[in-house]
Parts: C-alpha cells; sequence; structure tokens
C-alpha cells in the first residue's frame, strides 16, 4: 500500500516505509502513545511539552525524540508559530485511516477498567 503523507506530493510512504512506521510504533512506545492519542483525538494540536504534560505524561525531551521519529515518518506534522512549535496529526484522511488499520479503533485499544470488588 502506498500513501501519499507528506507535505511534498510527489513523495509516496511506500510499504517499505509503513513497514518501518509500524516498526517504530512497535519498538517505541511513547511514538505508539502519541500516534494512539491522535487517532483519537484527529485535531489536536500542542507543543511538546504540552503534549508532555497533558498527552502522555513524559519527560519533555523523549517526546521531542517521538515527535522528531513521527514527524520523519509523516504521520504527524510540525508547524511553527509565534508560541513556538506545535504538532498534529497529518490531515490527509489515507493518514488517519492507515493509522487507524494499524493502531485498531479506539474501543480496541482502551485499556479495561479496573475490577471493582466489593469488600
Amino acid at each position: 500500500m502506498e500513501l501519499n503523507v507528506r507535505s511534498d506530493p510527489d513523495i509516496l510512504l511506500t510499504g517499505s516505509d509503513c513497514a518501518r512506521i509500524e516498526a517504530a510504533l512497535t519498538a517505541f512506545p511513547l511514538c505508539r502513545s502519541i500516534a494512539e492519542f491522535l487517532a483519537v483525538h484527529h485535531r489536536a494540536m500542542d507543543t511538546a511539552s504540552g503534549i508532555a504534560a497533558w498527552w502522555v505524561g513524559s519527560d519533555v525531551p523523549a517526546v521531542q525524540a517521538a515527535l522528531d521519529c513521527l514527524v520523519a515518518c509523516g504521520i504527524v506534522v510540525a508547524h511553527t508559530r509565534t508560541c513556538g512549535t506545535i504538532f498534529g496529526l497529518n490531515r490527509h484522511p489515507a493518514v488517519r485511516d492507515w493509522l487507524r488499520g494499524i493502531l485498531g479503533e479506539p474501543s480496541e485499544r482502551r485499556r479495561p477498567d479496573p475490577e471493582i470488588t466489593s469488600a
């Protein structure tokens, strides 16, 4: 499957690119956490520090490294604003569909609620 996900319409994401992205999402849990958040919240955008604090609860350098990986893959897009760089999901519909295909539907990703036992 080939997807055109980068800002240059002549650059295609090939099957081997897709395999690398899937490998990154498997090998780097923080990449997967960010991708899962964006798969559910398509319009969400924030700075690396905001993502670290509010989306994934991790340190900023680790989040920045994960974002750099996701930007290089074409899944996340970086936008320069006066407040700094903000990151969000690539708006291409095929990216969203492809990402949902890898990650599963949100209900499939949701962690089960802990069992409540009565005393």
